[in-house]
């Protein structure tokens, strides 16, 4: 079920970075992501970076990086916004022409921490700690230091990283960007701490409760009690036919495990489906783990389904009334 995904941890295990979009950002530091970035990244370029073979990989991993340097490149292609991409080419190479390129940026899929816990990446019960995401790189010359990552959500797809995943990261990114570019937030540690941006987009639309999210112990009456509009428990085929086909008159919310602090907590964004506005992000103590780690679980199902303190969370952060 799980094959795929668990190739994705064995490659960021051997150090690859996963399927890779190049972005030189000069010497911009994190707190430098503000809107003059966004407006000058828009008119720049952008090279797509794609993993390399490890010179030991075993040959059913090739596949592997094959698909996912089909399907990151392909997605950005399609729907990167922010700056003009104009290549595709080998991490390395990436590299070295970000260097003589300045005017060139650099961003990838992997992991966006870095510091693996010790463990043997065949052995489920030492999985390495990996969490997902997309990743800004800052100047090459100090060691493509990250600049702002945005991690992969969460879906009932028996691969981590697929079509649904990768496209609701991209737009999910994107608009954080702009955000930023428009003043709604300064930077991207306001994605966060800014939890609620358009609440009104609540009432108007319905919140789509895919089956993944349900739980049942809790129901739709208790959810009711905490979630005063319009929701729906929907097929997780809806759920991601919303998504990609922008269906609108939805709201999406995308579940994720983040890093904070050394930690990792629960967040939950909630999306306009057509137009990608974020309505609110909360956040809540949760799995402890990275997101990579909670897919690679023996309960990876269970977790998924939003329990009472969950809806607690949202009722509390989106300033709905909370009636215990």
């Amino acid at each position: 079920m799980k094959k795929l995904s668990y190739l994705l941890l064995v490659l960021v295990a051997f150090g690859f970075n996963s399927c890779l979009v190049a972005t030189g950002l000069g010497v911009y530091k994190l707190s430098s992501v503000n809107s003059k970035f966004i407006n000058k990244l828009k008119n720049e370029k952008i090279v797509i970076a794609t993993t390399e073979y490890h010179k030991n990989v075993l040959p059913e991993y090739k596949e592997t990086i094959d698909y996912m340097n089909m399907l990151a490149a392909d997605m950005l292609m399609e729907y990167w916004d922010y700056g003009e991409i104009t290549d595709i080419m080998p991490m390395s190479e990436a590299e070295k022409f970000i260097r003589k390129n300045k005017d060139y940026h650099i961003i990838y899929i992997g992991d966006t921490r870095k510091d693996f816990v010790d463990g043997d990446y065949r052995n489920k019960e030492k999985v390495y700690m990996v969490s997902m995401g997309i990743c800004f790189i800052a100047d090459p010359q100090v060691g493509f230091s990250k600049l702002v990552s945005y991690e992969i959500p969460f879906t009932h797809n028996s691969n981590f990283l697929n079509e649904v995943s990768m496209y609701a990261t991209i737009r999910g990114l994107q608009e954080m960007f702009r955000e930023i570019e428009n003043g709604i937030i300064k930077n991207k540690d306001g994605f966060l701490n800014n939890s609620k941006r358009n609440t009104e987009l609540l009432k108007e639309k319905t919140l789509l409760l895919p089956e993944f999210m349900y739980n049942e112990e809790v129901g739709k009456d208790k959810i009711q009690k905490y979630y005063k509009h319009d929701f729906e428990v929907c097929s997780n085929e809806k759920y991601e036919k919303a998504i990609l086909e922008g269906i609108d008159g939805y709201i999406v919310p995308l579940f994720f495990s983040v890093p904070f602090n050394y930690q990792h907590i629960n967040q939950m964004a909630f999306y306009d489906s057509k137009t990608w506005e974020c309505a609110g992000v909360i956040a809540w103590y949760g799995f402890g783990v990275p997101n990579h780690s909670v897919f690679q679980s023996d309960n990876y199902e269970e977790r998924m389904k939003i329990n009472k303190k969950g809806w607690k969370s949202i009722s509390k952060r989106m300033r709905v009334k909370n009636l215990k």
